[in-house]
């Protein structure tokens, strides 16, 4: 997500339902800007941030399965289990 609003919209977001922790790859806005951090509301604060991560980065450190965000799908996202620990791609 390149815009820091966006980013700071979805960390505020994250930081509402309990997500913990926050992967960014190195082509995501920067999760400290001060644009970011206006729309994250401090949320910031209570996620842990990785930031400059490369894709494959993540892919090897996540060991949860991956649910990915789409606009040209039909599932629905409450068709998945989200009670097991799982991680989001968004972007």
């Amino acid at each position: 997500v390149q815009d820091s609003g966006n980013v700071g919209t979805l960390l505020r977001t994250a930081a509402a339902v309990g997500i913990k922790n926050i992967l960014c790859t190195d082509a995501t806005a920067q999760a400290w800007s001060p644009k970011t951090l206006r729309a994250g509301m401090g949320a910031q604060f209570a996620l842990t941030i990785y930031e400059g991560l490369s894709v494959q980065d993540i892919l090897d450190y996540v060991q949860v399965p991956l649910l990915a965000t789409s606009s040209h799908t039909d599932t629905v996202i409450y068709q998945h289990d989200l009670k097991e620990p799982i991680a989001w791609i968004l972007g």
